[in-house]
């Protein structure tokens, strides 16, 4: 009877259904995942850093992708096959003579950014690590039109960041947040109010579900929807007190100047561009599928009246021979055409009648953008 039972109670122990443990990964993890689409540097102050390799001089983070509003704000899904952890744990900073750097962090998050909305529009800027004491300038901000946030690639919609001072004086700060763990993420434009403006169909609402079971560090990670939810790969990570220095980084940065956005007209570096001999081999096909997009035509200067052809260039006279001179026929004069009157142009003001800023940005008092030293 007793082994009856204690074969009862085993087998009922065997078919009951496994929770999985939720397990954690390194920054090992992230160095050899992102290796292969970007370097790695070490920046005083910040650790080591990394930058992607990007062809686009108009690039920046949080572009090429959409939102998706969920339980948890607006959750960024990126294009990028590094997105799922440079726009989820950590944030970003601008150095000047460098780009675009990400620095590690251990918190998920649906993302790292700021948020500004008002007048039918929405801006949003990459956040800057907690020991960054400053603010985040007009031009770190990407804006767009509220009836533009459900849209599945934002990269073609965002508005020129040349006109970046008109849309901060016209929109607010976004102060509302909610915590996820210790993390305090600030939830963006309020949904009903995007929907005012939705012209196509309403942004849908997601319930995030976290994938927590580590993969191989080369698969895709891209957020795939599943009716109401979104399944996100969010594994937690594990906190190093020492965590020991790997050869990866291949330049320093001993005394790094960030550039934070306050002057539109100077905007932040890129980085290292993609070139054919800069990114290994097995990874072109890869980051030439991500990065199909063109960057924003710039407006050039309007032209107005006839085109004058240019000028030939003449020969050179050759020594004359002595020969006989043969009468020739006198030509006929031709009628010459009339020219109208043209205005002349102003190629020397590229926004002519653009409707952009007309004072540039060192005479202009730029709007403070949003206090990046104080989010955790």
């Amino acid at each position: 009877m007793k082994k009856g039972l204690l074969l009862l109670v085993l087998l009922s122990c065997w078919f009951l259904p496994k929770t999985v443990s939720a397990q954690e990964i390194s920054m090992e993890y992230f160095q050899d995942s992102l290796s292969p689409y970007g370097t790695w540097i070490r920046v005083a102050d910040y650790g080591d850093c990394w930058q992607p390799y990007v062809d686009d001089p108009d690039w920046s983070p949080y572009t090429l992708g959409n939102w998706a509003y969920t339980d948890q704000g607006w959750l960024w899904v990126s294009d990028e096959p590094f997105g799922w952890a440079t726009y989820h744990y950590g944030r970003w900073i601008n150095l000047e003579g460098r780009g675009w750097c990400w620095v590690p962090g251990y918190a998920w998050a649906p993302a790292w950014v700021s948020w500004r909305y008002g007048d039918g529009y929405c801006g949003w800027a990459p956040m800057p690590p907690p020991r960054f004491a400053g603010e985040v300038g007009p031009g770190w901000y990407n804006f767009c039109p509220a009836s533009a946030m459900g849209e599945s690639s934002l990269r073609v919609v965002i508005i020129n960041r040349n006109y970046n001072y008109q849309y901060v004086r016209r929109t607010n700060v976004i102060n509302a947040y909610i915590s996820i763990g210790n993390a305090r993420i600030y939830s963006g434009p309020p949904i009903l109010e995007v929907n005012r403006y939705a012209v196509r169909r309403p942004v849908p609402r997601y319930t995030i579900e976290r994938n927590v079971v580590v993969r191989d560090r080369y698969d895709n990670f891209h957020p795939q929807p599943n009716g109401g939810k979104i399944v996100v790969y969010a594994p937690p990570v594990r906190r190093e007190n020492s965590p020991s220095p790997r050869p990866y980084p291949s330049a320093q940065v001993r005394t790094p100047v960030v550039n934070d956005g306050r002057n539109v007209y100077r905007p932040p570096a890129v980085g290292p561009y993609a070139v054919p001999s800069a990114v290994p081999q097995q990874n072109r096909a890869a980051n030439a599928s991500v990065y199909k997009h063109e960057p924003v035509p710039q407006p050039q200067p309007s032209r107005i009246g006839p085109v004058q052809s240019q000028p030939q260039p003449q020969p050179r006279p050759q020594p004359q021979q002595q020969v006989q001179a043969q009468p020739q026929a006198q030509p006929q004069p031709q009628p010459q055409p009339q020219r109208s009157q043209a205005v002349s142009p102003n190629p020397g003001n590229p926004w002519q009648g653009g409707g952009a800023p007309s004072q540039r940005g060192g005479g202009q008092s730029s709007p403070e953008g949003h206090h990046g030293g104080g989010h955790r």
